[in-house]
């Protein structure tokens, strides 16, 4: 079974590295980008682009669809979702 990496900052130079190793090492990838990243040179088979933010709810549960959650609102104000 192949593992799964969420990778965000993909287009750095820590980031870019570590797909790098990962692909290498045969992981699945998927790669949080924000909408102005240069995204074109990213592009593999093994590797899947979601365009967000971390502070997006909406492109983290899209970038994570199969991932474990809960809801929590500790005052109702706000709901975080908890991947685990």
């Amino acid at each position: 079974m192949k593992r799964h990496g969420f990778v965000t900052g993909a287009t750095g130079f820590l980031g870019r590295n570590l797909v790098e190793e990962l692909t290498r090492q045969e992981w699945e990838i998927t790669k949080l980008c924000l909408p102005t990243d240069k995204t074109e040179s990213l592009m593999r088979p093994e590797v899947q682009i979601v365009i967000g933010s971390l502070t997006d709810l909406a492109s983290l549960l899209t970038a994570m669809p199969t991932a474990p959650r809960r809801r929590i609102s500790p005052r109702g104000e706000h709901e975080l979702v908890v991947c685990t």
